[in-house]
């Protein structure tokens, strides 16, 4: 396994335990930012759409057996959001922080439409509307604000490993 693999693991594990956690300093509102998905936007742009994929799935799935989800709706749509934000970095120019914020906008409204879609399709009672507007857009927004300090600690936390970029 190489050391960056086992580095980006780690991270997913920590990120997950921040995110299943009761620490609400944080929220505005009841509202979070989803962390996981940042994570695993940061490795899809860097590593490609088969580590987006790969993290994506895995912290997914993590995410909807702490939050009492739909087991399953999670996993598919991150991880089909990691496979999207690897093969967006063909085509566009992700280097460009205007560019990774739009993308962050776009994926997080995505996300919570589909994990939304299959709690609807399973029946479980809500108003798409009212969520959509204070809880999705609100995430979205919020994933939107906190990205570039996200980006940076993770610049500094990798430059700052013992390994270097190209293992």
């Amino acid at each position: 396994m190489k050391k960056k693999n086992l580095y980006h693991i780690v991270l997913l594990f920590l990120i997950i335990l921040i995110q299943s956690t009761r620490f609400d300093f944080w929220a505005i509102r009841g509202i979070k930012p989803d962390l996981i998905l940042l994570l695993i936007f940061a490795i899809a742009i860097k590593e490609g759409s088969i580590s987006g994929t790969i993290f994506g799935f895995a912290g997914g799935i993590a995410q909807d057996i702490f939050s009492n989800g739909l087991l399953g709706a999670g996993a598919f749509a991150k991880s089909l959001w990691g496979y999207m934000m690897g093969k967006s970095n063909q085509r566009l120019d992700t280097g460009s922080m205007t560019v990774q914020i739009l993308l962050i906008l776009f994926f997080s409204i995505c996300d919570g439409l589909l994990i939304n879609l299959f709690m609807w399709g399973f029946r479980h009672p809500f108003k798409l509307q009212s969520r959509f507007i204070f809880f999705i857009l609100g995430q979205a927004g919020y994933n939107c604000i906190i990205w570039p300090l996200f980006a940076y600690i993770l610049d500094n936390m990798e430059r700052r490993t013992v390994f270097k970029t190209g293992n």
